[in-house]
């Protein structure tokens, strides 16, 4: 008798449950209806026509800099950021000693600011460029001192460009949170390159033609921040540059590894070198 009661009760249990199943599954299907039915009838989009329409709204790169008071013409000419179409940029630059009175191209900005430090500064320019709530897809920070050009990891075919037209290429198609390139005093491509082959390859772990690797430690030259993570990162922390400058770029690395881990790539084929040093706070006391 208890073994019959035990097995009704299975039964029922079971029974209880297809009916709780079959509930489940229509209340589903009805779901799915509406949505179909919302997507049938809803207005379709023309993507070419909206990518046209951001294409002409706003640029892919931004590019962000500091100087005593016009863009050096150097910068201007290894940059390629004369031209609007070319560069397929807008420029802001902050001058901090004397105000520009240059005429500039159209896709210039100059601002003004003598009280600024170097990561006050790039704050600065931050918050002007995110007003502008443009669909840019990198922010590219630098110094207005720098110069790039190709290394030995560079292809013929990457030559045919200019070194910042590959940079730039190479962001689109990977999009890193962060992309840096390879600085010449460190020779960070060439090292991490030389510990790839010596140490992962032994092992076949990675492909020895990749054209970059994540980074941790990377120098503020030139910084170009995806626009889904700038704002993680920015504004910087400049509490302490009343004495050391070097603390403010190391607050970015450390944001970036925290935030982002593995996603700030070390693009190897180019190399950026510091043409100028200037004086700035640097005491650790």
């Amino acid at each position: 008798m208890i073994f019959n009661k035990k097995r009704t009760l299975k039964r029922l249990t079971a029974f209880i449950l297809i009916l709780v199943t079959f509930a489940l599954l229509k209340i589903y299907v009805n779901k799915f209806q509406e949505v179909k039915y919302y997507l049938a009838s809803a207005p379709v989009k023309n993507v070419v026509e909206g990518t046209e329409k951001l294409d002409s709204v706003s640029p892919p790169f931004i590019y962000l800099t500091q100087t005593e008071q016009c863009l050096p013409s150097k910068l201007v000419q290894n940059l390629q950021l004369n031209v609007s179409s070319e560069c397929q940029c807008e420029v802001i630059v902050l001058s901090y000693e004397t105000e520009s009175q240059e005429e500039s191209p159209p896709h210039f900005t100059y601002l003004f600011d003598n009280t600024t430090t170097w990561g006050s500064g790039r704050n600065k320019l931050f918050f002007h460029a995110v007003e502008r709530r443009l669909d840019y897809i990198y922010y590219i920070f630098l110094d207005d001192d720098i110069a790039l050009k190709f290394n030995g990891v560079a292809t013929s075919a990457m030559k045919r460009l200019s070194p910042i037209r590959v940079f730039q290429d190479w962001l689109l198609d990977y999009e890193p949170a962060v992309g840096v390139v390879d600085y010449k005093l460190k020779r960070e491509a060439k090292t991490v390159l030389h510990r790839r082959r010596t140490l992962c390859n032994r092992y076949r772990l990675v492909n020895d033609k990749s054209l970059a690797n994540p980074t941790i430690y990377f120098d503020p030259l030139l910084n170009a921040f995806h626009a889904k993570a700038v704002s993680h990162i920015f504004p910087l922390d400049t509490r302490h540059e009343k004495v050391n400058w070097w603390l403010t770029d190391k607050y970015v690395t450390s944001v970036v590894e925290l935030k982002f881990r593995g996603q700030a790539l070390l693009f190897f084929p180019v190399t950026v070198e510091n043409l100028l040093h200037r004086p700035y706070p640097r005491s650790f006391y």
